[in-house]
């Protein structure tokens, strides 16, 4: 009877443990080893984007062309859509090269970080989590034309760049999708400014 009291405690004992765990320590867990990733894989979507402007030693210029009406003086822009779409091709391969070489990327933090608790965080042994890409990134991109002034436009380009990771240890795993917006280009244009301007606008 000692014995069996013995085991049912120790069995208590382990089935509270894992009760508390599951409820407070692994969703913290999964939180941070998904700060992680995201930060790993965000790295990797500058790096590419970087890599792929350099080696094809582009400029702002060369994303659209302007024209100018030799008589009324307007501005015309078209924006260089082969072009554009060639760079979402490059980096998208680019990033997908990079995902597939840290497949099963190791990252080992102290178990003090999962405490959420900052003066905890470098404490304890280190919890491994494992990082896998899930298929090809995805980038596509996206142009805004906006009037910031008396015959003046501001045009924009963003790149909107995808990649999904699984974050994988004994206990857990997780997909998670990471996205990112980033600034292709951003300039203004200016055109022939009226002798005489009337504000109509009402406050």
């Amino acid at each position: 009877m000692f014995v069996l009291l013995i085991l049912a405690i120790i069995v208590g004992f382990i089935y509270f443990f894992a009760l508390q765990f599951e409820k407070e320590v692994l969703p913290t867990a999964i939180k941070v080893s998904q700060k992680y990733a995201t930060n790993m894989i965000s790295q990797e979507i500058s790096k590419s984007v970087e890599k792929v402007i350099k080696d094809e030693n582009l400029s702002t210029s060369d994303f659209f062309i302007k024209t100018t009406d030799s008589k009324t003086n307007n501005i015309y822009l078209e924006v260089d859509t082969m072009l554009i779409n060639r760079i979402c091709s490059l980096i998208s391969l680019e990033l997908s090269n990079r995902l597939k070489n840290i497949n099963d990327t190791k990252i080992e933090m102290p178990v003090g970080v999962f405490s959420g608790i900052s003066a905890f965080s470098e404490l304890g042994p280190s919890f491994t989590v494992y990082i896998s890409s899930i298929g090809d990134a995805k980038v596509d991109y996206e142009t805004n034309f906006q009037s910031v002034g008396i015959n003046q436009i501001n045009f924009q380009a963003y790149l909107n760049v995808e990649a999904s990771v699984s974050i994988i240890n004994p206990m857990y795993k997780k997909d998670i999708d990471i996205s990112r917006k980033l600034m292709l280009l951003n300039t203004v244009f200016n055109g022939q400014v009226p002798n005489t301007y009337l504000d109509t606008s009402v406050d």
